[in-house]
């Protein structure tokens, strides 16, 4: 586990053979919440009415224009409990020596350092990746043979370029932008043209200079590029 291996990180290590965690690694956070946000005051304020018309007599369940009533509160913490029960049990399934009990004393939303999780049995090593990968191997039988690392989601130089020029929305653009993002006939084919395409590209923060980029980098593996841009309008 690394920096963080909190609530469902955890869930989904519970299960493992051997747990592996750095001395810091926040761990655990074993804890379900749950509810929703009323906007009921703030709505008032700006002078906005809701009117709810509804069938069925929790239909306006998670609606944002008021509290839960009392039994629907019941509803939701009755949901957040059988979710926990399970929780629970899932990770003494996993952790040889934690009872259902033990993992409710040590969850409840708590959570712990890496190497306060080994002491109270939610780890079992404090190492890094290496170690992780020494006891796979070791596990496998491979003896010293070499192991290929493979990260997923899997990296592409369309992720490396894009987070290197500070654009977070990665898989959007790489749903927009292909090898023939900016020909008529493929925009046409997906049934959105290119001025539309541009327009959007335009809107999100100036981005039609990103888009060129990325027509040149597709071209050529090494390219000189000026620390500004000059754009001509009318």
């Amino acid at each position: 586990m690394g920096d963080v291996a909190a609530s469902g990180g955890y869930y989904i290590a519970a299960p493992a053979d051997t747990i592996v965690a750095e001395p810091g690694t926040i761990t655990g956070s074993i804890g379900v919440i749950g509810g929703k946000y009323s906007f009921k005051g703030l709505y008032e304020k700006l002078g906005i009415h809701k009117e709810i018309l509804k069938r069925g007599e929790h239909a306006d369940f998670y609606t944002d224009y008021g509290d839960y009533p009392l039994t629907e509160k019941a509803i939701v913490q009755k949901q957040i409990q059988e979710i926990y029960d399970d929780f629970i049990e899932k990770v003494a399934l996993g952790r040889t020596g934690l009872t259902v009990e033990d993992v409710d004393r040590l969850g409840r939303g708590r959570i712990w350092s890496g190497r306060q999780a080994k002491e109270n049995g939610l780890v079992d090593e404090l190492g890094g990746l290496s170690l992780a990968i020494a006891i796979a191997r070791e596990r496998a039988g491979l003896g010293e043979k070499s192991v290929e690392i493979v990260e997923f989601p899997k990296k592409t130089w369309m992720s490396e370029l894009l987070n290197t020029l500070g654009f977070p929305f990665v898989s959007l653009w790489e749903g927009f932008v292909t090898p023939n993002s900016f020909e008529n006939s493929d925009m046409e084919d997906r049934g959105v043209g290119t001025k539309s395409r541009l327009q959007f590209i335009t809107q999100y923060g100036g981005l039609s200079t990103t888009a060129r980029l990325l027509n040149i980098v597709r071209k050529h593996r090494l390219f000189l590029l000026m620390p500004y841009h000059i754009t001509v309008g009318n």
